[in-house]
């Protein structure tokens, strides 16, 4: 099987800016808006793929935790049932595409999701990935 490179899921986790903007207004959550220490972990865990770890600031308008400043990337979706936030986002690079769908359910100060992602690229299988997210709030954003 031919390995997509990791550096394409990285660069999708730390350049995807939720664009919530572009949606109508969402029930609120239990989510204490703040900076949040987000972690994506590798299903299952091997020790060639550390921790996906970020530092974001999350609010009732932007509540999925996928950071970024790429205008490649873009939220497709988003829907908020209960405590849980699922969305649908892709990201373009180059010859790859990198789509990820995930969920995240708040509890306060709290949260715990998946993401599953699916990057293809022309002429090559495509890889799919599962990651567990799990976060905590840390304090105010800056």
């Amino acid at each position: 099987m031919h390995r997509l490179p990791f550096i394409s899921f990285y660069i999708f986790v730390v350049t995807m800016l939720p664009m919530t903007a572009t949606f109508a207004a969402s029930p609120e959550i239990p989510l204490k808006e703040g900076a949040w220490n987000i972690t994506l972990q590798l299903n299952p865990k091997t020790p060639d793929f550390l921790p996906i770890v970020q530092m974001l600031c999350l609010s009732q308008n932007e509540p999925v935790p996928i950071p970024a400043k790429n205008a490649g990337c873009r939220l497709l979706t988003k829907e908020i049932e209960g405590n849980t936030v699922f969305w649908v986002a892709e990201c373009r690079e180059k010859e790859f595409v990198t789509r990820s769908v995930g969920n995240a359910t708040y509890d306060i100060s709290k949260v715990e999701g998946a993401v599953q992602t699916m990057t293809s690229a022309v002429g090559k299988e495509t890889e799919m990935r599962t990651y567990t997210l799990t976060g905590k709030r840390q304090g105010n954003c800056r």
